[in-house]
């Protein structure tokens, strides 16, 4: 779906689509889309801005940062993305920007692609250190082996050998 950011001020457009797993097209190895994505929401154009306002539910598997088991997990969350059409973006200034121009995505055409939109807020709303569960046991160093499912007889090391001759300072 083509968001049209030229469109007269005030003007506001709600949306309810459902995008396909093939739609977005997550090329992350953090995540993958388990099912069609439900957004919700709505698109204004405010001054000389348009802002998108939207709720989406996603059902992904992403992977536990210690075992790497899937975990399958469904997002739900909401996000507020403002942009400035490409009228008012100039190339030949620079700008020094606001706190509150952080928060505006600058854009060269006059449309914008919600899908695109869409799998950058999924992708900034994963989770950063994900666990299959909370005494997640991860992997063995030496073979591998998930510590969560079997243990291992493997020989771990306990400190660094170059740290050995402290090991006898008290």
């Amino acid at each position: 779906m083509k968001i049209d950011l030229s469109r007269s001020d005030g003007a506001t457009t709600s949306f309810d689509v459902v995008l396909k797993p093939a739609d977005i097209d997550l090329e992350t190895d953090l995540a993958s889309v388990e099912g069609d994505i439900s957004v919700t929401g709505e698109v204004s154009n405010e001054d000389t801005m348009t802002v998108v306002r939207a709720e989406v539910k996603a059902p992904l598997n992403i992977d536990c940062s210690r075992c790497l088991a899937e975990i399958p997990t469904d997002q739900d969350f909401s996000f507020k993305n403002a942009f400035i059409a490409g009228d008012n973006v100039s190339d030949e200034q620079e700008v020094e920007l606001d706190l509150q121009d952080l928060e505006l995505s600058f854009a060269r055409e006059e449309e914008v692609d919600l899908v695109d939109i869409v799998r950058e807020q999924i992708i900034l709303n994963l989770p950063a250190h994900p666990l299959c569960k909370e005494d997640c046991k991860g992997l063995c160093e030496v073979c591998g082996a998930n510590l969560n499912e079997k243990s291992c007889d493997c020989k771990q090391e306990e400190t660094d050998p170059r740290w050995a001759a402290l090991k006898n300072l008290k």
